[in-house]
């Protein structure tokens, strides 16, 4: 597989990035109306000069303590600095407005929450600094920090696997990714061109593992695989693959610009060197 056709899929939402672009929203999944995923969040980043960015700058994240949020580095590189959060299943209805300070969207829609900004002297967003934004097989480093100002409370962070934990997982083993991103569906009537639906759910699937790389988790995300039930797009992007209850990856990149079938790749967060960077965070 080449590199230079694959489509950074979860940081765009309803615009489509160029190949090569950012990773892949869950294909053939479910609704998480049990909140089962409860430490998953919406995220929503806003660019150093204060405006409103595209909807790529939307992605998913992971919460791993009380007051860190794990996600791609494609999602927490400059020029972005101000970043919001939401855990809400279905997403907020409004997008907040980082010149209002505060969002004006807060006062119908509490869903919302401001996790931090660089811009007030205290960092919170942090990027891997291997980070290239080369989409690679073995030296990917998509990891982005998300240090809230507030830790949250009532939610469970999840649990990041211990060091080496994928070491031999066998071809076929079902992992679970989850994520707030666009979906791809063909209409009821009319052409039957897939188009997309970026309704802000939160949904999950189960995709079977096609390859492990030092660096990289490789699932199968056609919908129709029998082994397993879909894949990640765009607006997944840094959220979470789990494998028997552990943490074990973020979403990267995928083939398909459309979704639908092919290859996504998942940084992997089991290896001394991803813990080299979010190790510190997560421990204190």
């Amino acid at each position: 597989m080449k590199l230079r056709h694959l489509v950074r899929a979860t940081v765009a939402a309803a615009v489509l990035a160029a190949l090569p672009g950012p990773a892949l929203a869950i294909q053939g999944g479910e609704r998480d109306v049990d909140n089962t995923f409860a430490n998953v969040a919406i995220l929503r980043f806003v660019d150093s000069d204060g405006t409103y960015p595209t909807d790529r700058w939307r992605c998913t994240g992971t919460l791993v303590a009380p007051d860190v949020i794990i996600t791609a580095a494609h999602c927490t590189e400059a020029p972005v600095d101000t970043v919001y959060y939401s855990f809400d299943w279905q997403g907020p209805l409004g997008e907040p407005d980082a010149k209002a300070g505060i969002p004006a969207e807060l006062a119908n829609d509490p869903g919302w929450t401001l996790a931090g900004t660089n811009a007030d002297g205290t960092q919170n967003l942090f990027t891997d600094p291997d980070w290239s934004g080369d989409l690679q097989l073995q030296s990917l480093d998509d990891i982005g920090i998300v240090v809230l100002d507030t830790p949250v409370t009532g939610i469970a962070p999840a649990e990041i696997a211990p060091i080496g934990y994928l070491a031999g997982t066998p071809r076929g083993t079902l992992f679970t990714v989850a994520g707030y991103g666009v979906r791809y569906a063909k209409p009821t009537s009319g052409p039957q061109k897939p188009v997309s639906t970026a309704d802000r759910e939160r949904r999950f699937t189960v995709a079977p593992l096609s390859n492990l790389t030092r660096d990289t988790i490789m699932l199968a995300t056609n919908p129709n695989d029998r082994r397993g039930g879909g894949g990640t797009c765009f607006g997944d992007s840094g959220g979470p693959v789990f494998l028997d209850g552990y943490l074990v990856g973020v979403t990267s990149w995928g083939t398909s610009q459309c979704c639908t079938a092919g290859q996504a790749g998942y940084q992997r967060l089991d290896t001394a060197d991803a813990f080299e960077f979010y190790g510190p965070f997560v421990t204190g």
